[in-house]
Parts: C-alpha cells; sequence; structure tokens
C-alpha cells in the first residue's frame, strides 16, 4: 500500500482537488465542468502514481458530483426541450406522435383534462378551466 505524500509532493492532488471544487461550482454551465470534471480526474491519476493522496481523492469525488450534476441537467434540458416539441406538434397535428407523448406525460403531471387542452385550447370546456386557473393564480398571488 501506497504511502501518504507529503504536501510538497502533492502538486496534482491539489490541483485535482481545486479542479473538482470549480467542477461542482460550475455544473450549472455544463460543458465547463465536465471538462474542469475529467481534467481534475487525469490529475488525481498522476498524483495517484506518486502516492496516496486525500486531496487527489478529494478531488475526484468532487469531480465525479459536478460530471453526475451537468449530465442530470442534461437530462432535464432533453426532457423540456421534448416536451416543448410535443406542445408545439399539438398546434400544428393535434393527431402526431409528438403531441400524444406530451399529452401522456403532462397527464401524469397535472389533470388529464388540462393536459388535453393543449390539442384543442379553444374549446369551452378548455377557455373555462383556463380562467379558473388564472383566477386562482391572482388570488395566491
Amino acid at each position: 500500500m501506497p504511502k501518504e505524500v507529503s504536501i510538497k509532493n502533492n502538486k496534482y492532488g491539489l490541483v485535482s482537488l481545486v479542479l473538482g471544487i470549480f467542477s461542482v461550482l460550475f455544473s450549472l454551465f455544463v460543458i465547463p465542468s465536465i471538462i474542469l470534471g475529467i481534467i481534475s480526474i487525469i490529475f488525481a491519476i498522476l498524483q495517484f502514481r506518486k502516492g496516496k493522496s486525500k486531496m487527489a481523492i478529494a478531488g475526484i469525488i468532487l469531480s465525479i458530483i459536478g460530471i453526475a450534476l451537468s449530465v442530470y441537467l442534461i437530462m432535464l434540458l432533453a426532457k423540456a426541450v421534448s416536451m416543448y416539441t410535443g406542445i408545439i406538434a399539438c398546434q400544428k397535428d393535434p393527431s402526431s406522435v409528438a403531441c400524444n407523448n406530451a399529452i401522456e406525460t403532462l397527464s401524469s403531471k397535472i389533470s388529464p383534462e388540462l393536459a388535453n387542452c393543449i390539442k384543442t385550447p379553444n374549446t369551452p370546456e378548455c377557455q373555462e378551466m383556463l380562467a379558473q386557473l388564472q383566477t386562482q393564480y391572482t388570488q395566491t398571488s
């Protein structure tokens, strides 16, 4: 088992730690976070070749957290874009697959009747529901 290296020989571990911290801090900015995380992992590996380092371990952990947060944000963004595309598709062709997928997804989050208003927003039932929602919203704000 390798010994813990001295602070003087722990430069790569320190760089890994700092880049790992930045990876987490910049996780809202997906690309920089992933790049910083990968570079941090590389520096941690370089440090492990010199010897065991707690800073390098912390850098790897923080890098993995930063990369995971960025990937999660990418997935959320992809889902939002998919939903938006489905809603736009409903305006063009209410019988399209994208429209039906969007309504199916929304039905699990809101009432199915309100989700169906995406297809036919001008029906009296939908207008009444939207008016009720608007009244509730203005009363709570």
